[in-house]
């Protein structure tokens, strides 16, 4: 997996989770736990993929963590990221 599918990737994974926590507000207390487990387990699932995939292609070190924007540079070695495009 490239950087740019594991951002869109653990970026769906954040908001179905935010899409789970908010309805573990709206149902039953069983209901709820289950969602809220779910939610959890998207989460770190996103983190995962963040941590793993997330990288530089030019230096293999890891890019900010942030859900955010897609950087253009990379910190560490200053390698232009958006090279697909360019072509």
């Amino acid at each position: 997996m490239n950087y740019k599918k594991a951002n869109t990737v653990s970026n769906y994974l954040f908001i179905f989770s935010m899409a789970f926590l908010g309805g573990a507000l709206l149902f039953s207390p069983i209901f709820a736990l289950i969602c809220l487990v779910i939610a959890i387990g998207l989460i770190i699932a996103a983190i995962v993929i963040r941590i793993k995939y997330w990288r530089c292609p030019h230096c293999k070190k890891m890019l900010s963590l942030g859900f955010g924007m897609e950087p253009k540079n990379c910190p560490k070695c200053r390698g232009y990221l958006l090279e697909d495009e360019k072509k």
